[in-house]
């Protein structure tokens, strides 16, 4: 498993450098406008992650107490029963469901939301590099990487690498988290390996 997310972080960090360094050959004035675009991407991304990992956790945490309650009153049935506290146990476990539920409900609209504001940013960067590219083209700037006026097909070049190196620096941190994680596995096991016993099994001294 380390050796495939380790070939997959090779290939994902050259397509990403080839890609970016391809298309600041191309037009470094295209290209560096449509990685502005990228911090507020990643701010979004950032967000939305912490936000559902809090509202997950939290129903995960309400659930299971639900579960722990629910599992203390039948085991202790009969205390509940003499002592009259079916009610108040059901108050309980309904009021625990309903804090997860409430969290549930505000996971899903966080997602929905940041799922929105994604979709948004994303179509709007595409819309903002290609009406760039256009005006370019329009403005007649001189490409010196082709010896020629910028094109639509400079333009699309440019629109497309950026999008391959995006898309490939995205799949890097997984793959760093696996090989990171694979290291220090490695490391404990070599250290284990390593390890002089206390007692040497081919000494002839002793009883």
């Amino acid at each position: 498993a380390v050796g495939s997310e380790l070939g997959g972080l090779f290939r994902n960090c050259s397509t990403a450098i080839g890609a970016t360094c391809l298309a600041l050959a191309q037009s470094w004035k295209m290209t560096l406008a449509l990685f502005a675009c990228l911090p507020l991407l990643a701010f979004v991304t950032m967000f939305s992650k912490q936000g559902r990992r809090g509202l997950s956790d939290s129903a995960r945490e309400a659930l299971s107490q639900s579960g722990a309650l629910c599992d203390q009153a039948v085991s202790s049935v009969r205390t509940v029963a003499s002592l009259c506290g079916e009610r108040r146990e059901v108050d309980a476990y309904e009021s625990l469901l309903k804090r997860a539920g409430d969290a549930s409900a505000r996971l899903a609209r966080l997602a929905s939301l940041a799922g929105g504001v994604m979709v948004t940013l994303i179509f709007g960067s595409f819309v903002f590099g290609l009406w760039f590219g256009a005006h370019m083209q329009r403005s007649e700037e001189w490409n010196p990487a082709v010896g020629r006026y910028f094109n639509g097909a400079d333009s699309a070049l440019v629109f497309i690498c950026v999008l391959l190196a995006a898309y490939h620096s995205a799949q890097l941190p997984p793959s760093l988290r696996s090989v990171q994680g694979g290291g220090q596995a490695a490391a404990r096991v070599w250290e284990l390996a390593e390890r002089a016993p206390g007692i040497d099994v081919c000494s002839g001294e002793g009883e």
